[in-house]
């Protein structure tokens, strides 16, 4: 089994831009890690699967849903690999600030 954070969404209780839920499991693929998800909590709409090391929380999960670097913690932990080279990622301060600006995170 592996780590999985599924990002859903529950539309009778979020605004559009509200950032998605986070729903971590064990399962055998992403369509299981899916299934439970689907499972905990009906009529939710799944909008991202993750899989990934276990004990890193939503923040990983999250910053690939918005497409956003990972901030150089997590880059030099070796827990995500960086999308661009070095020289683009953006400092942990203007992740924070972009971050804040969508809404931060919230967890059911």
């Amino acid at each position: 089994m592996k780590n999985f954070i599924v990002l859903y969404r529950l539309e009778s209780i979020m605004c559009p831009v509200d950032s998605p839920f986070g729903f971590q499991c064990w399962a055998d693929d992403a369509d299981h890690a899916e299934e439970q998800c689907f499972n905990a909590y009906p009529g939710c709409d799944v909008v991202w699967v993750w899989q990934g090391q276990e004990g890193v929380g939503m923040q990983a999960a999250l910053d690939d849903y918005w497409n956003l670097d990972s901030d150089d913690e997590m880059i030099t932990a070796g827990v995500v690999e960086p999308r661009r080279s070095n020289a683009d990622l953006q400092t942990p301060g203007q992740l924070q600030d972009k971050w804040d600006r969508l809404g931060g995170l919230h967890m059911p």
